[in-house]
């Protein structure tokens, strides 16, 4: 046999009985014609502490339609959005400006530095970004902010890790611009109540294989190549002004005890 056959009871003027979706209810008047659905269930209001009813009849409704529309409902309350409110709908770009000069002047970002790292990782998260290579990450900047899913970053990130495999960027580089991608989708959730935190769950780029020292720096020269490396004009005249800059500073430490002693000399100003 198949599922439990619920029976119909009369409500206002017409008959009602459970769907397969809790909180919605199948309709149909007493010509046995169907008539819609009726949403009817509780959720947690977090302004009041306490369930709050919703009880909706959307007659022409099918139950896919009826089980959006409770959703919708049911997040509203939960955010503890007021009935009748009007939904705000920021553009990416616009809250990524507003929070960029918001952190500037609470003092949250104080450093030069700092606010040409956020301008340079917004123009990314904004614009997208390409490589040398001909590959290209996609920007958010016109996408509204309740509309940004998961799946959305995710796909972001598939992109951005063509372009480190391709040798544009670095994984610490793209790390950055997820950190503070991250930042910025936690405060447009609190500012504006998002139902999700798109970035919940998105991992960091593995940096592991990443080497920091190229075979081109200094410290990983061969023995054989030691001795031309130090024989370049280059490198023996800042050797030279090295050694001279460290003798010059020992004299002036003795005479003055400005600065540290080197051992060897019997202990310095001890006995006359």
């Amino acid at each position: 046999m198949g599922g439990l056959a619920w029976k119909w009871s009369e409500r206002h003027h017409c008959f009602v009985r459970p769907s397969p979706v809790a909180g919605i209810f199948e309709r149909q008047t007493r010509q046995g014609v169907s008539a819609g659905h009726v949403v009817r269930t509780r959720v947690v209001d977090p302004t009041i502490g306490k369930p709050k009813e919703i009880k909706k009849i959307l007659p022409m409704a099918t139950l896919g339609e009826a089980t959006q529309w409770l959703e919708v409902e049911a997040a509203r309350i939960r955010r503890g959005v007021p009935q009748g409110a009007a939904v705000t709908r920021t553009r990416f770009a616009e809250f990524a400006a507003w929070l960029f000069e918001h952190k500037v002047k609470v003092g949250d970002i104080k450093s030069a530095a700092g606010r040409n790292r956020w301008a340079h990782v917004l123009k990314h998260l904004i614009d997208g970004v390409a490589g040398e290579s001909g590959l290209r990450a996609r920007g958010f900047g016109e996408m509204y902010l309740d509309r940004i899913t998961t799946a959305h970053v995710e796909e972001w990130k598939e992109q951005v890790a063509a372009l480190i495999t391709a040798g544009d960027y670095a994984p610490p580089t793209a790390n950055g611009w997820l950190g503070i991608f991250r930042v910025l989708m936690k405060a447009a959730r609190r500012r504006h109540a998002l139902p999700t935190l798109a970035t919940e769950g998105v991992t960091c780029f593995d940096e592991s294989e990443h080497t920091t020292y190229t075979e081109e720096e200094p410290n990983s020269l061969l023995p054989c190549e030691v001795g031309p490396f130090l024989r370049n004009p280059s490198v023996t005249d800042g050797l030279r002004a090295a050694r001279h800059f460290a003798y010059a500073r020992m004299r002036r430490s003795r005479w003055t005890g400005s600065g540290p002693r080197t051992g060897g000399d019997g202990g310095g100003s001890g006995a006359s």
